[in-house]
């Protein structure tokens, strides 16, 4: 059995070191990235250097072991480039000369989480003891019989990770539950139900089984460009928003939307550019960001906001939300914050959406130019939508931001009311449906039986969505 002890998570890239365990009689282990070998390890401490490249795309790291005649003995794999949990463990077993497991020891990776606040293990559902995430004694389970050893960690922020190994009775596997989520779009019909999906899916060039359809609340993510909150501000003044100012507006916020209070108060009407219900929306990274950090791909985005629930919360509000940091000496990175956002709305496998919001235009910095970024959204199942902010009869903006492909002229509060209503009739047609079996995004196509339905993509030419 081979298990990695090195576990990646967010977006990879470059030289990286990779280091796994082994159990049994292991002559060497190969490293594959795709399907590509990319090192060999022979010997102790199963360490070695794999060059990831620069491509940005989800990937799989896989780990083959073998025995002295080339036979196959295990193997472990890893998705890279991929929205995950923010923390990511293994079991890695302890076995005699007879290969039967006689421990077990856990390995986990949470970068900023710090430890674990709470471990449990338990075996066929009764709780056993850990001493340093080493559990002894698993040699008093028989060997004649299938055992399931089970491993819960949670950390801070409500952050969990579970980690399931089936050993005895001939077996030795690392089989945590694992199925993939696949965004869809229905055309004018109800979803089947998942009895009568066979066909419908494939993978690897075999039909896949559908488990569940889900339509869970969608995630929204608002990626805000330099100028969109000045041009807000413009338009509410406009519309003779009463009291409306900048200043009132940043000393209110707090209290007038996160204190729950029915609309905005100081907008007078209801406002008309709230998503409805079952969306959950955010303020992804800005496109502002530190320049020239130590390491390229820790580039510091300013401006997250959590998730708010987009039946109280109108577009306009969270997009006019004040930068916390000053923008002088900062660079602006579009596409690092479009590629930031799609993992934010992705990572928990709901229905989902990035929206770039673009206003002054102006160099991108970013690390990836934009057709790198809109191929990865479209790996990711992730809808890009583009909305170009414009003053009323002005024009877009230069070809360096159309290179983002189709836009939608926001010019009035008036237009962005009808771009958020294009967007919440997008979401209502999105379902997430779970296939069974861990594949990339990109490896799953339709199937012969599909109708009525395509994969969440970037939006077409005048559509609303994908």
């Amino acid at each position: 059995m081979v298990t990695f002890l090195t576990l990646f998570i967010g977006v990879v890239s470059g030289m990286q070191s990779v280091q796994v365990a082994v159990a049994g009689p292991v002559a060497r282990v190969e490293l594959f990235l795709g399907s590509q070998p990319v090192a060999t390890m022979t010997a102790p401490p199963w360490r070695a250097g794999v060059q990831l490249g620069t491509t940005l795309e989800p990937r799989a790291l896989t780990a083959v072991a073998y025995d002295r005649n080339g036979h196959e003995l295990g193997r472990d794999r890893q998705l890279l480039n991929l929205p995950q949990n923010r923390a990511a463990a293994r079991i890695v077993p302890v076995t005699d000369g007879s290969m039967h497991v006689i421990a077990a020891h856990l390995v986990w990776w949470a970068p900023g989480l710090g430890e674990p606040l709470r471990t449990t293990f338990t075996v066929d559902g009764d709780q056993v003891e850990a001493e340093n995430s080493l559990v002894s004694g698993l040699s008093r389970f028989g060997q004649n019989d299938t055992h399931v050893l089970d491993a819960h960690l949670e950390f801070s922020g409500n952050v969990v990770c579970d980690r399931t190994l089936l050993f005895g009775g001939g077996k030795l596997a690392d089989t945590s539950a694992e199925m993939t989520a696949v965004p869809v779009a229905f055309e004018g019909r109800k979803p089947p139900h998942p009895t009568s999906w066979a066909g419908w899916f494939r993978a690897g060039g075999r039909p896949v089984d559908v488990d569940a359809v889900d339509k869970e609340a969608a995630r929204v993510v608002l990626v805000r460009d330099l100028g969109v909150p000045e041009l807000l501000f413009t338009w509410m003044r406009g519309i003779g928003a009463s009291g409306f100012n900048r200043q009132v507006w940043e000393s209110t916020v707090e209290t007038r939307v996160y204190g729950r209070r029915q609309g905005t108060g100081y907008l007078g009407a209801r406002p008309k550019d709230l998503l409805g219900p079952d969306v959950l929306m955010q303020l992804g990274p800005a496109t502002v960001a530190t320049s020239a950090p130590a390491n390229p791909r820790q580039v510091n985005l300013f401006g997250f906001t959590g998730p708010v629930d987009a039946r109280r919360y109108p577009v306009s509000l969270l997009l006019m939300r004040p930068l916390q940091t000053p923008v002088n000496g900062l660079q602006r990175r579009v596409a690092d914050a479009v590629e930031m956002a799609a993992n934010l709305a992705a990572h928990d496998n709901r229905r989902r959406a990035v929206v770039l919001c673009l206003g002054d235009g102006g160099t991108d910095y970013s690390l990836s130019d934009a057709a790198t970024v809109r191929r990865y959204l479209r790996a990711l199942r992730v809808p890009l939508i583009v909305w170009q902010f414009v003053a009323k009869g002005g024009k877009e903006q230069a070809d360096a931001d159309r290179k983002w492909g189709t836009t939608e002229v926001v010019d009035s509060y008036k237009s962005l009311r009808n771009q958020v209503e294009r967007l919440e009739k997008f979401l209502h047609h999105q379902r997430i449906v779970w296939v069974r079996g861990a594949f990339l995004p990109q490896e799953v196509t339709l199937g012969p039986n599909a109708h009525d339905l395509r994969l969440a993509a970037e939006p077409e030419p005048g559509a609303a969505g994908p």
